[in-house]
């Protein structure tokens, strides 16, 4: 190989640094502005409030473990579909990958479960 081949891997590999990079960085800075990965193009989430955030009016509690959420939007969708459920005050924690489940009467966790699923997610584990 002469000295022009040479010099022309290290451009060529130099340009899909750089490249690499700023891909990288214009993600990282998305994500920090508070977009998404899963957002584009969409309506913003409005959250559902729960009308009673009382939460000694809710004995009963289930941690659901929930692998596909990426980003709080996907948590924001997870706890919407939660929450829209009667007697049901729940809670998305995105870094733990969990959502903790308040429920005034004994919840139908199966019932609880394919609505997370509905949502596009799956329920990787059940505590109850």
């Amino acid at each position: 190989m002469g000295e022009d081949s040479i010099m022309m891997t290290y451009i060529i590999a130099g340009g899909i640094f750089v490249f690499c990079g700023f891909v990288l960085y214009h993600y990282v800075s998305k994500l920090r502005r508070g977009e998404s990965c899963c957002s584009e193009g969409e309506e913003p989430i409005k959250k559902v409030h729960v009308a009673d955030r009382n939460k000694k009016h809710y004995p009963y509690e289930i941690i659901f473990f929930i692998d596909g959420m990426t980003c709080a939007n996907c948590a924001l969708r997870v706890e919407n579909v939660l929450n829209s459920q009667p007697g049901i005050y729940a809670k998305v924690d995105l870094g733990q990958r969990k959502a903790s489940v308040l429920s005034k009467e004994p919840a139908d966790v199966s019932a609880l479960r394919q609505r997370v699923r509905d949502a596009g997610y799956t329920v990787l584990n059940v505590k109850e």
